[in-house]
């Protein structure tokens, strides 16, 4: 319908979704289609409010890929835009990102650093966020060899995201090598 009646960011909106949807699918080739079709076109269209989104399943795409230099690139470019567009919920899913990127990278301190900042932002924004923040944290607390934490914090994450009827946050909570 967005294509014919021209409502082209419409269209990036819908690409972009897709492209998350085919993340979880792990159909990495959609989705890398879609997102360059969303970005192209919200570009374009010169509607950014969605972009960070975007750039976020852009940076969760190379990170399943194993590009975690461009994963980082994405992610960061999803938190520059989040900070300049004023968008709290946005710039708090990049830091998260950024986070598990950097603990993958093996930098440890910088990833606390971002999570704990993620973690404050959503802190009183979004539940489902912040317990997808906390599985995030327990995740990185196991790659930084912080076994005893990430073992507290993961039975926190686990309970809120059982609350929350959050499935495949549940399936993933113990893979290290998601970015979400």
């Amino acid at each position: 319908l967005a294509r014919h009646t021209g409502a082209r960011y419409v269209v990036g909106l819908a690409e972009s979704n897709l492209a998350g949807l085919y993340l979880e699918c792990d159909r990495l080739a959609d989705a890398q289609r879609c997102l360059d079709e969303a970005i192209v076109i919200s570009e374009r269209a010169g509607r950014r409010t969605g972009l960070p989104e975007t750039y976020g399943y852009a940076a969760r795409l190379r990170a399943a890929r194993g590009d975690l230099p461009g994963a980082e690139r994405w992610a960061s470019q999803s938190l520059e835009l989040a900070n300049e567009l004023g968008l709290p919920l946005e710039r708090a899913i990049a830091l998260r990102l950024l986070a598990q990127i950097h603990a993958r990278t093996g930098d440890g301190p910088r990833a606390l650093h971002a999570i704990d900042e993620a973690a404050a932002s959503l802190a009183d924004l979004d539940r489902y966020e912040s317990a997808r923040t906390e599985a995030a944290r327990a995740r990185i607390l196991r790659l930084t060899g912080d076994l005893e934490q990430a073992a507290a914090v993961r039975a926190r994450a686990h309970a809120a995201l059982t609350t929350l009827g959050a499935q495949r946050e549940l399936a993933i909570i113990d893979d290290v090598t998601e970015v979400r």
